[in-house]
């Protein structure tokens, strides 16, 4: 498999421009025949959280007591095989705890030196990390840290993220700030910072209590709802014009300082109409758990990927896509209400 070279930031802000999902489409069959890397792996090696984050699932009482499950390295090594070969990303941690498995860092492993993925990255809340597994994963490859908060002071974090603890987020901060500095750049830190109405204003803080610490990459993502959780405002509209100004201040921010910002555009007439760009969803991300890879009828232990686009007429899927408006494909896009959606600055 070929690897060129590529931020994937960069392909984000790519994927904005390019207008024309045909583009894409063709894009994509060229990048599968040429034998060029082109999928982005979002895989969950756990199906659980330790915390409750008011916004997250976990938090409805129905889940609150499900048992973890952990998947197996028979499984994630199968999984791998499967995947990565064509990967040019792969993130561990999607919509669970990554860091709830022993194995993580050994997962780590396999896509950096033995599949060779150009960017792997870990999505976390950061309470389980210590110094100890940051080496490790560091050693292991990780090429990113995502962290994912939701309040820049102490009452709304703890609020929004129980039973977290803001001290030991700061503590972890700390540490990763330091691991990546001796590591020269070899890993990167990411916050999310996923805002509703409650804590958007909490933002115009971020660099007071954050601003100490090496951060490559900011994400402001808006508040979606995943199913049952505690939370229940999910309505920003009232708040645009607020948004907006705190956007344009956060930018400027974040020029300074040579950070990345990731942020849906609050500078824009809010709207429910989604972009095209979401159509890059089903060409190029796959995600796993320890139940399903990518989609439900694909038999991952007994059949591989190639097989499996055959028998399912994957390739001729994609160019019926090419060929169809894409008004009429953005509805079908699983997740597009939420993903693919940011300026990249």
């Amino acid at each position: 498999m070929i690897t060129i070279p590529v931020n994937p930031y960069k392909l984000f802000q790519l994927n904005r421009l390019v207008k024309n999902h045909s583009v894409k489409c063709f894009a994509y069959l060229a990048a599968d025949l040429l034998r060029i890397r082109h999928l982005s792996i979002r895989l969950d090696p756990t199906s659980g959280c330790n915390i409750r984050c008011l916004m997250c699932h976990y938090s409805a009482p129905e889940n609150r007591n499900t048992p973890i499950k952990l998947m197996p390295v028979n499984d994630y090594e199968l999984i791998a095989s499967r995947l990565f070969p064509k990967a040019l990303q792969v993130f561990l941690g999607a919509g669970s705890e990554p860091t709830l498995h022993p194995e993580l860092p050994y997962y780590a492993e396999i896509a950096k030196k033995k599949y060779r993925v150009p960017n792997v990255g870990i999505c976390t809340h950061g309470q389980l990390l210590d110094a100890t597994l940051i080496d490790r994963l560091i050693r292991s490859g990780v090429d990113e840290f995502v962290i994912s908060i939701h309040g820049v002071n102490k009452e709304l974090y703890e609020r929004f993220q129980p039973p977290a603890k803001f001290e030991q987020l700061h503590k972890i901060l700390r540490t990763l700030s330091a691991k990546i500095a001796e590591s020269n750049g070899a890993a990167k830190l990411r916050i999310n910072f996923t805002i509703n109405p409650d804590n958007f204003r909490d933002l115009a803080d971020f660099f007071k209590f954050f601003g100490e610490y090496r951060l490559s990459v900011l994400q402001i993502r808006k508040i979606y709802k995943l199913g049952k959780t505690d939370f229940r405002d999910f309505d920003l509209r009232p708040y645009w014009k607020e948004l907006a100004e705190l956007h344009e201040k956060i930018e400027i921010e974040c020029k300074k300082r040579n950070i990345m910002l990731l942020c849906h555009s609050f500078k824009r007439e809010p709207s429910d109409e989604i972009p095209p760009s979401v159509l890059l969803l089903p060409l190029a991300w796959r995600h796993a758990t320890p139940s399903m890879v990518w989609k439900d009828d694909y038999n991952w232990r007994g059949e591989s990927y190639e097989a499996y686009c055959k028998r399912t007429h994957w390739y001729r899927e994609v160019i019926r896509m090419a060929f169809t408006p894409s008004r009429i494909l953005i509805p079908s896009v699983h997740r597009a209400n939420r993903v693919l959606q940011w300026d990249v600055k």
